[in-house]
């Protein structure tokens, strides 16, 4: 299942998540396999409120999304971050 961010602390649409103020869960992130991660630029961050939250460039890539699924146990919410900081994080 596919969420759009609904959490009251989640950030309006036109702000972009800015990777470098959150602290990445490590265990979430190594769920994505690197390949598809840096190709993709996706990379999963936390679980919160039931959910693995993904930073991604385009947060409403649908198809991608419904493809990562089976790589996580809970739903994913997918929020758009900010480019430079994700690249980093990536990298």
């Amino acid at each position: 299942m596919i969420a759009a961010p609904a959490s009251p602390a989640a950030a309006p649409a036109a702000t972009l998540l800015d990777l470098d103020a959150v602290r990445i869960d490590a265990v979430q992130a190594l769920r994505l396999p690197s390949s598809i991660a840096l190709r993709r630029r996706l990379l999963p961050f936390a679980v919160h409120e039931g959910c693995v939250w993904l930073a991604c460039q385009i947060a409403e890539d649908e198809a991608s999304l419904r493809t990562l699924q089976r790589y996580f146990d809970h739903p994913i919410r997918a929020v758009q971050a900010e480019p430079a900081s994700l690249s980093r994080a990536l990298d």
